[in-house]
């Protein structure tokens, strides 16, 4: 998949420019989300790498993609086609994604708690995270019950465990060193 990152890269900042010259983030970001979830049903996923990509491809996925995708939309696909490339499309979206977070200083969070946050514990978290990272913070927050208490945080490349599980563990390692 990291092969396919770094290819996905080059077209998503391309397409990123023309969204930007457009103001067209939202209709491009529905799009590549829509183009994705093609590439990554499972019949289509293995029709996409068994075949060699010719016109029939497009017609086919251009019929599929009729009220999803625009003019530009619909060339993207044909280019990738032409450049055998579509097993690309989930990470081109989410490397748009990531382009349109980076513009707009908005970072993903992923808060794991042993127990689910309250609203007022969300807002909290969310208010030290964003005084932390100068960024408009969006949570994620799932429930981990092994977790026994506390919060692991993971933005960016930063982890922040303060897990009751973790405090345990470095504990009885201390201990038992």
């Amino acid at each position: 998949m990291e092969k396919f990152t770094t290819i996905a890269r080059p077209y998503a900042k391309a397409i990123f420019e023309l969204a930007q010259q457009s103001n067209s983030f939202e209709a491009w970001q529905k799009q590549l989300d829509f183009f994705a979830l093609i590439a990554q049903d499972p019949s289509m996923k293995r029709w996409i790498l068994g075949t060699q990509p010719d016109k029939k491809t497009f017609v086919l996925l251009s019929q599929v993609a009729e009220g999803y995708a625009d003019t530009q939309g619909l060339n993207l696909l044909k280019l990738l086609i032409e450049n055998k490339r579509l097993q690309i499309l989930p990470e081109l979206s989410k490397a748009f994604y990531e382009l349109h977070q980076v513009l707009n200083q908005v970072v993903d969070v992923q808060v794991t708690s042993a127990s689910d946050l309250s609203v007022s514990q969300q807002e909290a978290t969310q208010a030290a995270l964003e005084q932390r990272l100068q960024k408009k913070v969006l949570l994620n927050c799932t429930v981990d019950e092994s977790l026994i208490g506390g919060l692991i945080i993971k933005a960016e490349d930063m982890v922040i465990d303060g897990s009751v599980r973790s405090k345990l563990t470095r504990m009885s390692q201390t201990l038992l060193s």
